[in-house]
């Protein structure tokens, strides 16, 4: 029984330990750069940076499942480099919440950028980069 716990604790640690230690490795990556672009340039150097494409292009993956779980899309704020709360970008919708897809989609919804984004970056290394074809 001992190994059977010890074995479901190494793999639950495999399947989401590694994506959390990646997650936190990658958000002291982000504060670390935030703190050198604060001491040695404008602190909004950062966001007009990495923000003009980055914001649209996760504001977008939001959206996208958005619509694939048929949500009413209100409305969506693709860049605002001085928004509120540190809020650079938005998604505002709505959903029937007895809808049994609709709720589901929630989680689709939340997860769009980590879903999605890679397959962007794919296809733009796919149409841009030279000899990705291979």
């Amino acid at each position: 029984m001992l190994v059977v716990i010890k074995n479901t604790f190494i793999q639950f640690f495999f399947l989401f330990g590694v994506v959390g230690l990646a997650g936190l490795a990658l958000t002291l990556l982000s504060r670390w750069t935030n703190n050198v672009f604060r001491q040695f340039a404008r602190p909004e150097l950062g966001t007009y940076l990495f923000g003009w494409i980055g914001v649209p292009v996760h504001e977008f993956c939001h959206a996208f499942f958005c619509a694939v779980f048929l949500h009413k899309i209100d409305k969506v704020k693709w860049f605002d480099p001085k928004g509120a709360g540190g809020s650079h970008g938005a998604v505002t919708h709505t959903y029937h919440p007895w809808n049994l897809y609709h709720r589901g989609g929630h989680f689709f919804i939340g997860l769009g950028p980590i879903l999605l984004a890679p397959v962007l970056l794919a296809l733009v290394a796919f149409f841009l980069v030279p000899d990705a074809r291979a």
